[in-house]
């Protein structure tokens, strides 16, 4: 999401905040402000305004679990969203010790897909701290 050009702090923050707000509304998923906890950008802001840099990405607090999981559960309708949100990447904060984990697992799961023949393919699933292998069945 691009950055807000606001020059008070609280301004991009609440600018953040709005657009985030729209952009989960687009799920209809029952969202309230109040599901929102908190919304911050990550790293330090750059020096010169449109310099071309890449926006920072945006960490977002949900008061429960159940409404970030109906979010993540909807995320296919991003491609039917308005223009403004179709470049969007949403995905689960992960600490380090859990993207390599999730990583070796993909690296698995590829190489026991390539190995075995047969009407299964395999993918990584499951939630942050739960992640496994599956087998899914081949479309004939």
């Amino acid at each position: 999401m691009p950055e807000s050009s606001a020059i008070l702090s609280e301004d991009r923050r609440k600018e953040d905040i709005t657009f985030c707000q729209q952009f989960f509304d687009g799920f209809n998923v029952d969202f309230t402000p109040e599901d929102m906890k908190n919304a911050y950008r990550l790293g330090a802001r750059q020096a010169g305004e449109g310099g071309g840099t890449r926006p920072r990405p945006i960490l977002v607090q949900f008061a429960s679990r159940h409404i970030k999981n109906l979010i993540m559960e909807s995320l296919y309708k991003i491609k039917s969203l308005a223009m403004k949100f179709k470049n969007i990447v949403v995905a689960h904060d992960l600490t380090k010790k859990q993207r390599l984990d999730c990583k070796g697992l993909m690296a698995q799961a590829k190489l026991r897909s390539e190995n075995e023949s047969g009407d299964f393919f395999y993918r990584v699933r499951g939630p942050p701290g739960n992640i496994r292998i599956v087998a899914v069945r081949k479309r004939q």
